[in-house]
């Protein structure tokens, strides 16, 4: 780690102080809120090629995780390709993050510049329902469906002009992590009967809870960082989680089975802050864009070969694992797809119907 870093946690730390001094979480500025100080930073900085800038990057999880590996290949590429006028620093295992909301936060008030949340999490913060859609469970059902909708200029142009709107944040794109898994420590399930009776963990997301409720167990909203701990106790029989999760962070060692149903994917949404980007020369800009455009790319790659090798993990950790067959699968779609109609609200019944119409559902 650079020397630097030392004192940038620092000053880190105590901007997150003085914000929590203040009484009230902060909340992403709107747009028009701050215009004013971008046009003054570029005004006064864009001149200066001499500039120094630094790019704090927060991540939850460990150095192992792809999309840490993918945030150290953009380090290596903007310090290279700016001849060092960027500087990046990634703090990963909740050194300065210990959750996605933290992450937003930090990121929309500027204390950190770059990072990513789930889809749901950026969705909550500032009411973009479209950001929901990848919720719904079986809707998509592969990661290339996940990003023909993705990556659909059409679709992705408008969400992305809402998120800006209603935020102080600039997004890029988006990656799969991986597949949702169930997993627990009482039974092999096989079918939505299995379920019942158990206290699965979900994320706070609506749809994961109407999920795992639909699908016959009972859902147990949680924060990331107790889901382990609440695994080891007891406190919920198992969880609703992504196979690479699963696997880094070693759920193996409380949970003794796991099941592939795949009723949808952990989402994350890419963006850095506006006020930081618009005070970087135009040069800059043109860099940061482009290899912000290369970390999507690799982190997807990354993902997608992580999640691949995931399962063989989770088998050889002693994990009694359940890949559903084509018949087993069904069962669970058909219990779980409901929901696209029973909360089409969620993200809006416009979008839903768009979405189905592309994908022929």
């Amino acid at each position: 780690m650079k020397k630097k870093r030392t004192l940038t946690v620092v000053l880190l730390v105590l901007t997150m102080l003085v914000t929590a001094g203040c009484g009230k979480a902060q909340e992403a500025p709107k747009a028009e809120e701050s215009t004013a100080a971008a046009e003054t930073a570029k005004g006064e900085e864009n001149t200066s090629e001499g500039e120094t800038y630094t790019i704090i990057i927060p991540q939850t999880q460990n150095e192992s995780d792809p999309q840490v590996i993918a945030y150290h290949m953009l380090e290596e590429a903007l310090e290279e390709r700016s001849e060092g006028r960027i500087q990046v620093e990634v703090y990963s295992g909740g050194t300065i993050s210990s959750g996605d909301t933290e992450t937003l936060q930090l990121v929309a008030s500027n204390s950190a510049q770059i990072g990513n949340c789930p889809n749901y999490t950026l969705a909550e913060s500032i009411g973009v329902k479209a950001l929901y859609i990848w919720d719904y469970p079986f809707l998509f059902q592969s990661s290339e469906e996940m990003y023909q909708i993705m990556d659909d200029p059409d679709f992705w142009s408008d969400v992305s002009a809402q998120i800006e709107e209603n935020s102080s944040l600039k997004v890029y794109s988006n990656y799969v992590n991986s597949w949702q898994l169930i997993c627990n420590s009482k039974r092999a399930v096989a079918s939505p009967e299995d379920l019942s009776g158990l206290k699965i963990r979900t994320s706070t997301a609506e749809l994961y809870v109407s999920t795992i409720n639909a699908l016959g167990g009972n859902a147990t909203p949680m924060a990331w960082g107790e889901v382990f701990s609440a695994l080891q106790q007891g406190t919920v029989d198992g969880a609703f989680v992504a196979s690479t999760l699963f696997d880094l962070n070693k759920f193996s060692e409380v949970q003794k089975f796991a099941t592939d149903v795949n009723p949808n994917a952990n989402l994350q949404i890419v963006f850095i802050n506006r006020d930081f980007y618009n005070s970087l020369p135009e040069d800059l800009q043109k860099i940061v864009d482009e290899e912000m455009d290369n970390f999507v790319t690799n982190v997807r790659k990354l993902c997608a070969e992580t999640e691949a090798k995931a399962w063989d993990s989770i088998e050889n950790s002693g994990v009694e694992v359940t890949h559903l067959s084509e018949e087993q699968r069904a069962a669970f779609t058909e219990a779980g797809k409901v929901i696209w109609d029973e909360k089409a609200d969620v993200a809006g019944e416009e979008i839903v119907s768009l979405v189905r119409e592309k994908l022929g559902r």
